[in-house]
């Protein structure tokens, strides 16, 4: 549950999931406006360094922001390569 009635504009907090593909939910605050934002194709090359930062997916403005917002994620991927 995040609780977003303390953002200033410019705060961002959310959940990720990340590997070498990775994704993101967050709300995010600006103009007086919250959002809720979803991005998705954040990718890592071998070595872990960024090749890509992804795409916003999805964007949803919420209501006036003192109410709570739950975020979940599922993700079914096989165990990396430790090698």
């Amino acid at each position: 549950m995040l609780d977003c009635s303390g953002m200033a504009d410019g705060d961002r907090a959310g959940l990720a999931m990340l590997r070498d593909s990775s994704a993101w939910i967050d709300v995010t605050r600006q103009d007086g406006v919250s959002r809720l934002v979803m991005f998705d194709g954040l990718t890592m090359d071998a070595r872990w360094n960024t090749s890509s930062t992804g795409t916003e997916q999805a964007r949803a403005d919420l209501p006036a922001c003192g109410s709570r917002v739950w975020l979940r994620a599922a993700a079914d991927g096989p165990p990396g390569d430790d090698a």
